[in-house]
Formats: C-alpha cells, sequence, structure tokens
C-alpha cells in the first residue's frame, strides 16, 4: 500500500513557461521518499545527528509523463519495494481529472558520515552504506574501478570525449557532510545540457523567441558511483548517442573528479530530452525537430556558426 504525500513545486524553481523541470521533479520526488522517514521519526538531520548517517539517493529512474506548472498541486504517492528501493508516482489534476507526471523508481541508502552517537535501529541497518565509492550502484553490479582506470587511460592519451564542463562544488551543492547532494547533480546536469545547446547554435532564449520551444525531459536515469566533496572541480562530459523518434536526445553523461593522478567516477547518467513547446492548444507537447536542429545537435563536432561564441563565465561555472 502506498503512502500519500501531498507537496507543490516552489515559485523559485519555475522555469521558462513557469513549469518545473528535471530537477524540481527529482527534488519532489526525493522530498516525498523524506518524509516517510520523518512520518517515522527517522528525520534526515536526527539520521545525521544520532547515527552519523546522510540519508541519499544513491539511484533513480524516472519517467516524466506530463508538465507540472509551479501553481500545481501534488498528490505524491510512495510504495517501498525492499529495504532500499522506493517506487514514486506524482499526480496532479487538470480541472477535474487527476493526471500522471512522474513515475520512477528511487535507490535510497544511509551513507556513513561520522562515528554514531547510537546505535543504529535494526529496521534501518540494511540502508546503511559505510562508503559511496564503493558500492558502485544501487545493486552493486557496477565495476567503479573499471569506469576510473578507463577514464585514467583516456585522459593519458588524450581522448577523453564529449562536450565538457567543470565546475566548483560550492557548499549550496553539499550535505553537512560536505559532499555533493544528488539534487545537486540534477541541477548540474540541467545546466550542462542547456550549455550544450548553446554550444551548439541553439541557445534557449533564441529558441522561445523564435520557435516557442523550451528544452523538456521524457526519461532521466542518475546513478551515482561516488563522492564529490565540497571545493573539488567536477567534471562533466556528456555525448548523443542518438536521436530517438523525430524529437528527442539520447543523451549520456559521466561525471569525475581528479584528485592527483587518479579519475575518479562520481556519477553517471541518461538523458532523454529534447524540446517542449511552450504555448499554444499544443503547449507542453514534443517539438519534432527540423532536419538542420537534428544535425547541429548530433554532429560530431560543434557547427561553425558566428552564434556559437561563448563568453568567457560559461566555461566554469558554480553548482
Amino acid at each position: 500500500m502506498a503512502d500519500k504525500v501531498i507537496l507543490q513545486p516552489w515559485y523559485e524553481s519555475a522555469g521558462v513557461g513557469a513549469w518545473a523541470g528535471l530537477s524540481q521533479l527529482t527534488a519532489l520526488s526525493e522530498e516525498a521518499v523524506a518524509s516517510r522517514f520523518r512520518e517515522r521519526g527517522q528525520a534526515p538531520a536526527a539520521l545525521y545527528r544520532d547515527y552519523g548517517l546522510r540519508l541519499s539517493v544513491l539511484d533513480a529512474s524516472v519517467l516524466f509523463k506530463s508538465p507540472l506548472g509551479t501553481g500545481d498541486e501534488v498528490s505524491a504517492e510512495v510504495a517501498g519495494i525492499g529495504p532500499r528501493y522506493w517506487d514514486v508516482r506524482l499526480w496532479t489534476w487538470r480541472g477535474h481529472a487527476r493526471q500522471e507526471v512522474l513515475r520512477g523508481r528511487l535507490t535510497v541508502g544511509l551513507v556513513r558520515d561520522r562515528p554514531a552517537r547510537a546505535e543504529v535501529p535494526p529496521d534501518l541497518a540494511p540502508l546503511v552504506v559505510e562508503d559511496l565509492a564503493g558500492l558502485g550502484t544501487s545493486v552493486g553490479s557496477h565495476d567503479v574501478g573499471h569506469e576510473q582506470q578507463a577514464l585514467a587511460a583516456a585522459a593519458a592519451a588524450g581522448t577523453l570525449g564529449g562536450f565538457h564542463r567543470a565546475w566548483r562544488v560550492a557548499h549550496p551543492a553539499c550535505h553537512r557532510s560536505g559532499r555533493m547532494s544528488f539534487a545537486a547533480y540534477a541541477r548540474a546536469l540541467e545546466s550542462l545540457t542547456e550549455d550544450y545547446l548553446t554550444d551548439r547554435g541553439l541557445r534557449v532564449s533564441r529558441l522561445l523567441a523564435d520557435r516557442g520551444w523550451v528544452p523538456g525531459y521524457a526519461r532521466a536515469r542518475i546513478r551515482l558511483l561516488g563522492d564529490a566533496a565540497l571545493d573539488e572541480t567536477l567534471h562533466a562530459r556528456y555525448s548523443v548517442a542518438r536521436l530517438v523518434g523525430r524529437g528527442l536526445l539520447d543523451g549520456r553523461v559521466e561525471c569525475y573528479v581528479q584528485r592527483g593522478a587518479r579519475f575518479v567516477p562520481t556519477a553517471t547518467a541518461i538523458l532523454l530530452h529534447g524540446f517542449l513547446l511552450a504555448d499554444g492548444p499544443d503547449a507542453g507537447q514534443v517539438a519534432e525537430l527540423d532536419a538542420s536542429t537534428a544535425a547541429a545537435l548530433t554532429a560530431a563536432g560543434p557547427p561553425e556558426r558566428a552564434d556559437l561564441a561563448m563568453s568567457a563565465e560559461n566555461g566554469v561555472a558554480w553548482i
């Protein structure tokens, strides 16, 4: 039986068209799960204070079903599937009809950040993760060591590919322990894909003005592989694997930090994204890409166009 939580996206999080985006929707999913812990007297702050455990989303696979406005009330249905897995569904109302906004599965762990003041209760013990880097993925089947070796080899050979951005991990992106949060990764991914569009001559401001398009997401899979710490530089590399249908990009992201000569993977993501129509009777529908736009987005390198010049501050941003 799923528990129900009533939520609402904040006005502060409104994007173009006053719609909630990738980071806002995943944040609502995370908050719905956190509310389950609070209702059972296990609020994240208490978990950290008493047991030295950081409540963290380790893996999220979400399907976005329909746009969500910042004035829409959200009903979240949360069902526990085993000790770490949670099925989450977000609903809103269109007139008198209930409409599904998001469907996803989140893997949540309690990451050990400091010594405990008290013994961890038996019902929480299966969720405890002693070392995020050692976990790999939520199911423990991913060889992070192999990824680390592959990153180091590619860096040494000068063949690290994909569109690259780097950020200093600032304190608003971190949990109390100084480790980058899942929510901060979602925000970074939104920024990364927007910078990629700009690099391809498709600035969001011009897309909105000229075509009435805004960026949108259909599906996302974000997995944490290791911790990025406060003041470290997080590197992210984005590439397009393929064009799906007539309007969506299958994008792949690898995130890592460099510690001395080591390249340490911290997260990976698969993003199915494109553009939504911002206004009119078809608002919220996926926009169909014309041939030139599809070519610009899927080409191996940036097209040679004058409007691709980027300001210096776009090279490094703060998360």
